[in-house]
């Protein structure tokens, strides 16, 4: 193997995944070069690329690391609406064995902090956050239920595999609803006119007769400080009969009985008033009973904190199922877009939407095998020093819309449902998968990747020429696929389901010949 000099490397702002040239690097060619041949440097545009979107229509939701709740209208894809299910879980198998005699419940609240950006020290201990992942200053009517329908694991019906549930099961749940309304505060922020603020959350500390302590100034004493969250008071005469009455809870000794016995919540977002949609790591959440037990002389005040959602995470593993439903009503121009599968223009949506094929290099004419441009460039014997796909934003379309596009976008073997070899051997980690790519350039309203390895597998190792798939991300970290519904062999990034908005690309054929998407190889020669 000989090194050479060669004019092709990855330079400017790694965060925007400008890939460009240069004439300071090396670069390992990897081929059978010998002597002191002669070396030219040149670029190839490949002429035949292919791309069309395809509607997932419903994806599993089970268990995602992040949840979407509220409302969205936007712009181009119409209107969104996200809910959430989840089931809770004791952090003991003796939390409501411990509970002792003529236990009274004081209150019970739910707590799901938000995602933070940033957070600022200021005076008298408190702190200035800056949400981050909330979306819109608007408001919706949101009800937490008792959801009635049971959530497993395993599904009886399909030999015990994975259960998965779909994001357009509403309805299921809706029908399995086992309570009222559960936070009927009076104050409407926690209900009819519930709205993501970053409003730090203060709890203050009770005497034993449950009034609020005081300190010496007459001002409640703050026994704990929490980040801005979804805050609700809910029902406690409806928990203290649900958990108390008849002495119930002593027959909870298994979260397997306590998540049949009490089968979660069901947060149901309606009536939008403006744009409220946040994303939710559900696992950071806790639903706690304040309650008061012993005799009259004796009284003494306790919790149980009850966990939700699913993590794996070794500091917070919870293994409470959640479900995430989606609600969309699509605008025209998106329905009609996708509905064409010679449109030139990919539109990208995420949760429960769309995701684009790609296939490089044309046709086969003449039965070969192989794309008869693959065989060409594979004639030539050239040597391979970078790959890079352009994807740009059509801005004829989004328009403002572009405030919400994503960081990024994922490229994947969309044939056999993983990773490509340039996302695989990129261990860049700031901003993570970086020489890879497919980070937002906000400048040039474009994402590029690096496709240097697959085309150079192609023609130098006979690897075969399959589909590539494209879709928007939430966190490309996450390259586990998810099952589309009744689709056996067909799965899509779960990051993609994660993520609820979108962008509008310009596709192989675009009208726009300056934006239209397009490889470009760099190669070298021999005389």
């Amino acid at each position: 193997m000989i090194s050479r000099r060669i004019f092709s490397c990855l330079l400017g702002s790694i965060a925007f995944s400008s890939l460009v040239s240069c004439d300071t690097d090396y670069n390992e060619v990897g081929s059978n070069i010998v002597g002191d041949d002669l070396f030219q440097f040149e670029k190839y545009v490949l002429s035949n690329i292919e791309a069309k979107t395809a509607l997932a229509e419903a994806v599993n939701t089970r268990n995602l690391p992040v949840n979407s709740l509220g409302h969205y209208n936007d712009p181009i894809y119409g209107n969104h609406t996200a809910h959430i299910v989840t089931q809770v879980e004791m952090s003991a198998a003796s939390d409501f064995q411990n509970v002792g005699v003529n236990p009274v419940i004081d209150s019970v609240y739910l707590y799901i902090p938000y995602s933070i950006k940033k957070s600022t020290p200021i005076t008298g201990g408190a702190t200035d956050y800056e949400l981050d992942k909330v979306y819109g200053n608007g408001s919706f009517d949101l009800k937490v239920y008792e959801n009635g329908y049971f959530l497993t694991v395993a599904d009886p019906s399909n030999d015990f595999s994975n259960k998965y549930y779909y994001a357009d099961e509403k309805e299921m749940f809706d029908n399995n609803i086992a309570s009222p309304v559960l936070n009927n505060s009076l104050e409407t922020s926690q209900n009819t006119a519930f709205k993501f603020k970053d409003d730090e959350i203060l709890l203050y500390a009770y005497n034993e007769d449950g009034t609020v302590q005081k300190d010496d100034e007459d001002e409640p004493i703050i026994r704990e400080r929490k980040a801005p969250g979804v805050w609700l008071d809910l029902d406690k005469d409806y928990f203290q009969n649900k958990f108390f009455a008849n002495n119930a809870h002593k027959n909870i000794i298994n979260n397997s009985i306590f998540k049949n016995f009490f089968r979660g919540i069901y947060l149901q977002a309606t009536n939008p008033n403006g744009n409220a949609l946040a994303q939710l790591d559900i696992s950071k959440g806790e639903l706690v009973i304040v309650y008061k037990q012993g005799e009259a002389s004796e009284r003494e005040r306790k919790s149980i904190q009850l966990k939700m959602g699913y993590s794996t995470a070794s500091s917070n593993k919870v293994n409470a199922t959640t479900v995430n439903l989606f609600e969309n009503n699509y605008s025209p121009d998106f329905i009609t877009a996708i509905a064409d599968q010679n449109n030139p223009i990919l539109w990208l949506k995420g949760n429960n939407a769309t995701y684009s094929s790609i296939k490089l290099f044309g046709e086969d004419a003449d039965n070969s095998g192989k794309p008869d441009e693959l065989e060409q460039i594979i004639a030539n014997k050239w040597l391979i020093n970078q790959a890079v796909l352009t994807i740009y934003i059509d801005e004829n379309i989004t328009g403002n819309a572009v405030n919400t596009a994503p960081e990024r976008l994922l490229l994947y073997d969309f044939k056999n449902n993983k990773p490509i070899v340039d996302y695989t051997i990129d261990e860049t980690s700031s901003p993570f998968k970086s020489i890879y790519g497919g980070i937002l350039n906000t400048n040039e309203k474009r994402y590029q990747f690096r496709l240097t390895e697959y085309i150079t597998n192609l023609i130098q190792k006979d690897s075969t020429n399959f589909e590539l798939g494209l879709v928007v991300a939430n966190d490309i970290t996450n390259s586990v696929f998810n099952v589309i519904k009744d689709q056996e062999s067909q799965k899509i990034p779960l990051t993609s389901t994660m993520y609820p908005f979108g962008t509008v690309v310009h596709g192989p054929n675009s009208g726009n010949s300056n934006k239209k998407m397009k490889l470009e190889i760099y190669y070298t020669k021999q005389n």
